[in-house]
């Protein structure tokens, strides 16, 4: 269980930032272009959401791991 919630968090993780570089080299290239507002929502609803459910995901990984966890299992 430790593992996999790991791998989504790391997934996660590379999504947001991938996204957030694809924002700023489109921008990069086109500097006098508009976010659209489907652009903004999608920020919007993405980093609110994403970056604290992400953390939650840490949190509870190192819950198990710390409380949880056999001698054995380290």
């Amino acid at each position: 269980m430790n593992e996999t919630l790991l791998v989504l968090a790391m997934i996660w993780y590379m999504g947001a930032m991938i996204f957030t570089i694809s924002i700023l080299w489109y921008y990069k290239r086109q500097p006098t272009d508009r976010l659209p507002v489907w652009g903004t929502i999608l920020i919007i609803i993405f980093w609110f959401v994403s970056f604290p459910v992400a953390l939650i995901i840490l949190l509870i990984i190192w819950i198990d791991i710390q409380y949880f966890s056999d001698e054995g299992d380290k």
